[in-house]
């Protein structure tokens, strides 16, 4: 259910997104998670056109924050790799303490493996799970 979820909100900001000859690529990625790295999502679903500087990005922690997938930046797209680069402002439990919280992940396109990582601006943690991804 909570893929379907996310792909939906993709979906939807898709069709709200300028049309392009490019057929869209998603990938439904699925992370190994840690008991102390809570800030890396279980899942990741990227939405992007080939050829983009931009690609959609959904996760149960920004459907949490955000409430809606937001806009990432393309680091890397080659035949070897996708990289992808975003952050946005978290707040603690009662909404007083403000953190930005800076995103990446690499997807290797030759056996699909995806690294992520999430580090909070101003601290030394840093956060990161490995898994796997299939592509639709």
């Amino acid at each position: 259910m909570r893929i379907f979820f996310l792909l939906a909100t993709l979906a939807f900001g898709l069709t709200h997104a300028a049309a392009t000859a490019a057929k869209p690529v998603t990938y439904i990625c699925n992370l190994e998670v840690g008991r102390r790295m809570n800030w890396v999502p279980k899942q990741l679903v990227v939405l992007i056109e080939p050829g983009a500087k931009t690609a959609l990005v959904n996760d149960p922690i920004i459907q949490y924050f955000l409430k809606k997938p937001m806009t990432a930046k393309v680091t890397a797209d080659n035949g070897q790799r996708l990289g992808l680069g975003w952050s946005y402002m978290v707040t603690d439990g009662k909404g007083r303490d403000k953190s930005e919280m800076i995103y990446s992940a690499i997807i290797r396109k030759s056996d699909m493996h995806v690294s992520m990582r999430a580090v909070p601006a101003g601290y030394d943690n840093t956060f990161s799970a490995g898994g796997s991804c299939k592509k639709q």
